[in-house]
């Protein structure tokens, strides 16, 4: 939780959300977002769904969150270590009024790892969305239930990025030059077999398209089964 809306990232107001303090009291919750953490000890790391409380006193890290998402807190002595699948993420140590504080960087810092971390997962989302666009990306991100709303800044990294894939999507082949026509009867011929088709007032469900390349003569026969094109391309 924090106290500071500037502190957040994909910040999204939130209504009739409460939390119990330390002293018993309950605060309001105004909004949420994603807050970028770089300690001093330890490695950058981002919170998800980071409580706004207006009236706290000071930002607080809940171990019950910490545990609920999987990771671990230690407590040894006087320093305080945060782990995630086994790996230190943080360390603290008690300050004057012995909570135990984490000191990280100035905000500045942070924004610029955030950013970074940012579009990492914006191209991430490209990527498991199909290789959406960056404008549909950023919609998607505020209808989808449990995806963090992505910023015009973030998805911005997608655009114009070198993606594999996208880059074969929209490549176009050039024309198939084919040999010259053909100038002799019979020479070359061209059919296109199709169906089933909904059925016509004889009841033909296929038809056989027949070209003839010397004379430039096209044909269509409607068909009942595909078996009669034999008969109707020799006639």
């Amino acid at each position: 939780m924090t106290n500071k809306s500037s502190n957040l990232a994909n910040y999204i107001p939130t209504d009739g959300v409460f939390v119990t303090l330390a002293n018993g009291e309950t605060a309001e919750a105004v909004g949420k977002g994603s807050l970028l953490l770089n300690p001093r000890t330890g490695v950058p790391f981002a919170l998800q769904e980071v409580l706004y409380v207006p009236r706290l006193a000071d930002n607080l890290l809940s171990v019950r969150a910490v545990t609920r998402h999987g990771g671990a807190v230690n407590f040894i002595a006087d320093t305080c270590a945060v782990l995630s699948s086994s790996t230190l993420v943080v360390t603290g140590t008690p300050n004057r009024r012995n909570q135990y504080e984490v000191v990280v960087e100035d905000t500045a810092t942070a924004a610029a790892a955030y950013g970074q971390v940012s579009s990492e997962v914006a191209r991430l989302w490209h990527r498991r969305y199909c290789h959406l666009s960056a404008a549909n990306l950023r919609t998607v991100s505020t209808l989808v239930e449990g995806m963090a709303p992505l910023r015009t800044t973030d998805v911005a990294s997608t655009e114009g990025a070198l993606c594999h894939p996208c880059v074969l999507g929209r490549m176009h082949a050039e024309p198939f030059h084919t040999k010259d026509a053909a100038t002799r009867k019979l020479e070359l011929i061209h059919l296109d077999l199709g169906g089933p088709l909904s059925a016509s007032l004889g009841n033909a469900r296929h038809y056989v398209a027949v070209l003839h390349d010397a004379t430039g003569l096209a044909v269509a026969s409607a068909l009942k089964a595909k078996s009669e094109a034999g008969k109707a391309v020799q006639a």
